[in-house]
Parts: C-alpha cells; structure tokens; sequence
C-alpha cells in the first residue's frame, strides 16, 4: 500500500473489487456456519442476523444488535424451558423424565415436576400452567405434588408469588403440594414470604425416594395412591 500506489491506481475498479470480495468470503467460515446449524437453528439464526446487521448498520452498531439478540433468544429458553415428569423407567435406577420413553411410568397419585430454570417474573406462569397441566393429565388423579427445585437456583418475588398460587390451587383440589431438593437460599426467601409455612416443613424432602417414601406411608389414608414402589 505503501509503495505500489501507482500499480493499484491503474488496477481496473471491477479487478479491486474481485479482491475485496475474495477477502470478504475467507472470513465466512461455511463448516463452522453448518456446525451451528446442525446443533440449534437459533444459533445459525443469530449468526445470520448479526452478519446482515454489521452489512445494514455498521460496526458497532451490528455488534450491539447481535448482543440484542443473543439476550433476547437466552431470554425466550429462559421464559419456556425443558420441564420434566419424574418416574420409573425400566432397568434404570432412580427416578427419570418418563417423557423419555414409552414405558416410563409415574407413581400412581403422584405427580413429581421438574422444570429446569431459574424461576423469575418472565416463566411465572409458564410454570403454573405446565405444572397444573401435568396434574391434569395424571392417571389415576394426583393426590400429591411433588416440585423438584433441584433446578431451581435463584427466584423473585413474582416467581414466588407463582409458587403461592400452584399450591393454593393444588390445596382446592385437595392435593398436597410438596418440595424436594430445595436450596437453602430459596427457603429462606420462601420462608420471608410464608410459603413454607403453609406447605409445612415436613413436605420439604431432601430427596426423591424420601418423599416417595412419605407418600407411600400415607398411601393407605390417601386414595387413588397405590402401587408404589
């Protein structure tokens, strides 16, 4: 650039211009575009869009859109996440999702739920929904709620307030609403708002055969529970 000036002066506009455009396709990185299509489209799609913003935009201002984006699709995961119905799965040991096969199998009047998030004010009511649709479609009817916090790392007070009314639902349909794996910071939080006082701290289990275990000690005084192993 320093010293071929003259050269590049007469170079032909559509010549300098095949360069620049063969420069610009060795920073597109095809495998690496396939790779993120094949794992998530979401992935593919963020990349796409943020080549198309630094085109429309710029620079900087592509960089920021994309990282609009990126908030925005950890956001939409965050808001509706994986969930799951814990149960026995045959030749397996512990409890798993029985949405993963077909001979999955819950216990009988029981509904153990996991939902795999952080619970705050944008997946609230998400989790009621779901949670209350997975009584819905229990068979025979719940007569206990279990809620795997294990996932559960962090939660507000709109999350909370979500939590209230699972269980004041659950209590007017004569369910019992009970935790398992609940960490120590959120009962404490829970416990600020009067949750915990009114599942009661003998419905917060340490874990999931402990509170299949209680369920099955009161089996006989709840019906539609039977069968539980």
């Amino acid at each position: 650039m320093a010293f071929g000036r003259p050269i590049l002066a007469a170079f032909p506009w559509a010549g300098l211009g095949a360069v620049v455009v063969y420069a610009a396709t060795r920073l597109v990185d095809i495998g690496e575009l396939r790779r993120m299509a094949k794992f998530r489209r979401s992935e593919i799609g963020l990349a796409l869009a943020t080549a198309l913003a630094v085109v429309a935009l710029g620079v900087l201002w592509g960089i920021a859109a994309a990282i609009a984006l990126s908030l925005a699709d950890l956001l939409r995961r965050i808001a509706r996440p994986h969930d799951a119905l814990l149960g026995y799965l045959p030749g397996q040991a512990g409890m798993h999702n029985v949405r993963d096969r077909l001979d999955g199998r819950q216990v009988p009047g029981l509904v153990i739920y996991r939902y795999d998030s952080p619970l705050f004010f944008a997946n609230a009511t998400d989790l009621v929904a779901r949670a209350l649709r997975a009584v819905d479609e229990a068979d025979p009817p719940a007569r206990w709620f279990v809620l795997d916090a294990e996932a559960n790392i962090n939660l507000d007070l709109t999350a909370a307030d979500a939590l209230e009314e699972l269980r004041a639902r659950l209590a007017d349909r004569g369910i019992v609403f009970a935790t398992t794996h609940l960490r120590t910071e959120l009962r404490t939080a829970l416990t600020k708002t009067g949750w915990v006082g009114r599942i009661g701290t003998d419905h917060l289990f340490a874990t999931l055969p402990t509170a299949v275990a209680r369920v099955r000690a009161v089996a006989p005084r709840s019906p539609g529970i039977s069968d539980i192993q």
